[in-house]
């Protein structure tokens, strides 16, 4: 059975007296917040999307066990992204341009249907050992995905080689963060056809990527033991252009006042034979 529902209201608490029978629910409003409860277990599709969404998401999300769209895209919802969003059926996901905060939860690898992840235009991060800001090793358990768009968030860290399992996506984009570190040609699913890595200023890696080729660190440490010698012959040349200027002027003086006698003599015996 589908019901769809879509109305206005001054506030979401109305979900409460919808009937649970209800399996889509599409809202076009000016909201203010997201109630902590929605007693919908047969919700299937969820769209808050394009509203005035304020606070936090609810971690009862969690319990919309059948939901598999779920858009809370364009509106000012903060705090985290609750660890409950592990929803077993979701298909789409959609958390972008909003302003959310704190590391991407590692519950988010149990998304294993999962084929849009949207989380671009917020303000994600971390910490230590929770990923600081990173992209956590299990998005490469969602085989399923096609889009996954991360872009304009304060991610840092690695670009994790798991990401190379998603065989089936079609759009990487992880531009606009401060990702760092090599991109090795296997940690990009291959032949993935859009792929956005740009304005990651500590990133690099393979050209086909838009990146700048790394420094070797072979090469770094054949510069480092090149510099090293050039700077320990330094003293050496030094020393040794101080003893020769010590040992060449005394000789060049010697030599100087040995030659004038000569030269004296030279010019009287010239005027004797004369």
């Amino acid at each position: 059975r589908l019901v769809t529902t879509s109305f206005r209201a001054e506030s979401l608490q109305a979900l409460g007296l919808l009937p649970s029978s209800h399996t889509w629910i599409c809202l076009s409003t000016i909201l203010m917040d997201i109630p902590t409860f929605i007693d919908l277990p047969n919700l299937v599709y969820l769209s808050f999307s394009r509203n005035a969404l304020s606070g936090p998401i609810p971690p009862s999300i969690g319990t919309l066990t059948k939901l598999v769209v779920l858009d809370l895209s364009f509106n000012g919802l903060n705090g985290s992204i609750p660890t409950s969003i592990d929803v077993p059926n979701l298909v789409y996901l959609n958390f972008s341009r909003n302003a959310l905060s704190g590391p991407i939860p590692s519950s988010i690898g149990a998304l294993t249907k999962i084929m849009v992840l949207d989380l671009s235009f917020n303000g994600l991060n971390g910490s230590i050992p929770t990923s600081l800001g990173q992209i956590p090793q299990e998005l490469g358990y969602l085989t399923d995905l096609y889009e996954l768009d991360l872009s304009r968030n304060n991610l840092s860290g690695a670009i994790p080689m798991t990401l190379s399992n998603l065989h089936r996506l079609y759009r990487l984009n992880l531009s606009h963060n401060s990702l760092g570190g090599r991109v090795w040609y296997t940690s990009i699913p291959e032949y993935l056809p859009i792929v956005s890595l740009d304005h990651n200023m500590n990133l690099c890696g393979e050209s086909q990527y838009g990146l700048m080729p790394c420094e070797s660190p072979s090469l770094d440490l054949g510069r480092q033991q090149r510099s090293s010698k050039h700077s320990n012959m330094i003293p050496l040349l030094v020393f040794a252009s101080c003893c020769f200027i010590c040992v060449a002027i005394p000789i060049i003086v010697v030599v100087c006042w040995k030659v004038k006698p000569l030269n004296t003599n030279s010019r009287k015996c010239k005027s004797r034979d004369i």
